[in-house]
């Protein structure tokens, strides 16, 4: 078994809880040695295209809004339509490609390293690894780290005194 690697996890939603619409899931693999950037993931979803659920509810609703403002609403047009030529794909594809894609890159990065040395790391306890996890369940698909295996950005750079909203700790 070789070092231990750090996967910092990026959802990009419409909502704030488990059970919301999944936009995007970028992903970076960071070794906690020398802090090197190894890999990324990046993929859209094409949920919001394809749910029958009632997906758009009070909890989906600010956060549409907040995609529309003015500062956000070009990045949000960008995430609809990566790589694509008009507003919808005439054939979205189903979120299992996508979710598989992100396991199988997962375990790619962690295969080597000893379960005890691999941490993935996100915003808050209730945000991007809760959501993602619904989501894998919803889809029944596997969830590729261990639970004990989870961390919180916003709780260790507080540890480590940054302020809320501070990017500081990447300038280092």
């Amino acid at each position: 078994m070789s070092e231990g690697i750090d996967i910092v996890l990026d959802l990009e939603t419409l909502g704030t809880r488990p059970g919301c619409v999944i936009l995007e899931i970028g992903a970076c693999a960071i070794n906690p040695d020398t802090g090197e950037f190894t890999a990324n993931f990046s993929r859209r979803l094409d949920e919001v295209f394809i749910r029958d659920d009632q997906w758009f509810n009070d909890d989906a609703k600010p956060t549409f809004d907040w995609w529309h403002e003015p500062e956000h609403v070009a990045v949000f047009q960008q995430l609809i339509n990566r790589g694509l030529p008009g507003m919808f794909p005439k054939k979205p594809r189903d979120p299992r490609v996508d979710l598989n894609a992100f396991g199988a890159w997962f375990k790619k990065q962690t295969e080597s390293c000893d379960p005890k040395r691999v941490r993935i790391w996100a915003n808050g306890p209730s945000f991007d690894i809760a959501i993602l996890t619904n989501t894998l369940e919803r889809y029944d698909i596997k969830r590729p780290w261990i639970c004990w295996q989870e961390r919180c950005v916003r709780t260790a750079l507080e540890q480590a005194g940054y302020e809320k909203g501070s990017v500081g700790w990447i300038e280092r």
